[in-house]
């Protein structure tokens, strides 16, 4: 753990001097705004690490048996960003027996001490009538203001556990004040990456993030996770948990790019990122592209019953069908609580419309010229969409 903490510190120097002073042809912009936005953030992004740290320190001096806790048969959610993988797993989360992230413990308790010592106060707050907790509730809807449509926060719901990941710094929410740091990339390709070490350490550090959690919870439980940014992980991930299984969420590729670029576009702008949207679309085209053919090809490698494809459209028209038969894929039982459940959502997901509207031409992309550079993605996978 100390190795990776002082990577971590050598790596917030690194992104310090290249956040202030961009490369010439890099991403983010050489201006007054981002110079006072980075003095701005960085501190506060350190003071969060170092919180984060000192609770994951504390943990192998009082909690140091979460280390023994065994993670079985843990169910990923993966996919590329913004098909749908947020809400799939919104829906798994409501099996029982299950356990996965709540947006609180990602933020202010990645740690059993931190965890603990929260959920202390939050059931001290409750028996005076939430003070503490509407104020935070207060501070959370006014921070994620403009995500509305995209990605709602609230600190009780589940929440992709990359962002565990932000003590490490490569978390790759971090590329939108960051567009220009090679960890960040590399993170998406985290499978291909020749540095053995590197992969090895990330994946340390998150399995013991992991067992952490099941640690609080109940080592009986089964683990949930989603993240999108994790496509490029398939393999690392199926190796380190031999009985992992896998649901991955794909979208129309033009659709998905032209709604995260969109989704990024806001943020990017505000942190002074957007020197040259017109690269960084081309880098997220070509990365998306990865996923794509990355998933597939991990789906081919592994055996049916580890891995199962899901296109958008059908979770969409054919929730509780589509998600039932992908746990009976998986070899995973459908509680019958659950499959009720299911059939209760079914007809909401089939009502529901995105308030998120978004073209590729904003983003300086042609989607015929988008959609010839996936022909080979349409070709290996059924989207179900025109």
């Amino acid at each position: 753990m100390w190795r990776l903490f002082f990577q971590s510190q050598w790596r917030l120097l690194r992104l310090t001097a290249r956040a202030l002073w961009p490369p010439a042809n890099g991403i983010a912009r050489r201006s007054l705004q981002r110079g006072l936005v980075v003095l701005l953030l960085l501190p506060l992004m350190w003071l969060f690490a170092l919180y984060h740290w000192l609770g994951l320190a504390l943990d192998e001096l009082l909690f140091r048996g979460y280390r023994r806790v065994c993670v079985r048969q843990p169910l990923f959610v993966l996919g590329v960003p913004r098909s749908g993988t947020t809400f799939v797993h919104g829906v798994l989360a409501r099996q029982p027996g299950v356990t996965t992230f709540a947006t609180w413990e990602c933020y202010f308790g990645l740690s059993v001490t931190w965890r603990r010592l929260w959920r202390l106060v939050a059931r001290l707050d409750r028996r005076v009538g939430r003070p503490l907790g509407r104020l935070v509730d207060r501070a959370v809807s006014a921070g994620t203001r403009g995500f509305e449509d995209t990605h709602p926060v609230r600190l009780d719901q589940p929440e992709e556990d990359f962002y565990g990941l932000l003590p490490t710094l490569t978390c790759f929410a971090l590329i939108v004040l960051f567009p220009d740091s090679p960890d960040l990339w590399r993170m998406t390709r985290l499978d291909d990456d020749r540095d053995e070490r590197f992969r090895t350490r990330q994946l340390d550090y998150y399995h013991r993030l992991i067992q952490r959690h099941l640690h609080v919870h109940g080592p009986e439980l089964a683990f949930l996770s989603k993240n999108a940014s994790f496509a490029g992980w398939t393999a690392s991930l199926s190796e380190r948990f031999p009985d992992a299984r896998f649901i991955v969420c794909l979208r129309e590729p033009a659709d998905a790019l032209s709604s995260q670029l969109s989704t990024l576009a806001g943020p990017m702008r505000s942190l002074a990122s957007d020197a040259r949207p017109e690269y960084f679309a081309e880098i997220m085209t070509e990365t998306f592209h990865y996923y794509y053919r990355h998933l597939l090809d991990q789906a081919d490698r592994l055996p049916a019953d580890r891995i199962v494809l899901l296109a958008t459209q059908r979770i969409r028209n054919q929730l509780a069908s589509t998600i039932s038969d992908a746990l009976e894929q998986l070899g995973l039982k459908v509680d019958p609580a659950f499959r009720a459940c299911l059939a209760r959502l079914d007809e909401q997901s089939c009502r529901h419309a995105s308030p998120h509207r978004h073209r590729l031409a904003d983003a300086g992309l042609d989607r015929t010229a988008i959609s010839g550079r996936f022909a080979d993605i349409h070709a290996r996978f059924d989207f179900g969409e025109p």
